[in-house]
């Protein structure tokens, strides 16, 4: 009987610092998941120089030749977007308020266009 209530007691005390910490909700892990996946596409994009999941469909009105003169910043813009999507749902788990949150995102998108611009000359319609 003791044991029962000292687990009972243990878990009384635990409920309150489990409620603080608080758990990824299904969009977080989502938000998590969709990161992962562009980080590592973008990786391998610029590692090996090819598309994979599926990013060739957004490149296929331009020549071939300007697609893989551009393929590395293409791969930079992934993998950024990756990264920025994992910050968020970093910070969500290290309870931010929105404010940082928002500014954090904001400089993430800066960077990402920054990192673009240069494909605008470069990338040649068919």
């Amino acid at each position: 009987m003791w044991i029962t209530r000292c687990l009972a007691e243990a878990a009384e005390e635990a409920a309150p610092a489990a409620d603080t910490f608080g758990s990824p909700d299904i969009i977080d892990l989502i938000i998590a998941a969709m990161g992962l996946f562009y980080l590592v596409v973008g990786i391998m994009t610029m590692v090996t120089k090819k598309f994979y999941g599926g990013l060739e469909k957004g490149y296929a009105k331009y020549t071939t030749e300007s697609v893989q003169n551009c393929i590395i910043p293409i791969g930079l813009q992934y993998t950024l977007v990756g990264l920025c999507m994992i910050a968020f749902y970093a910070t969500a788990l290290l309870h931010w308020t929105w404010p940082p949150r928002l500014i954090l995102i904001g400089v993430f998108l800066v960077v990402i266009i920054i990192a673009g611009l240069g494909m605008n000359k470069k990338l040649v319609k068919k």
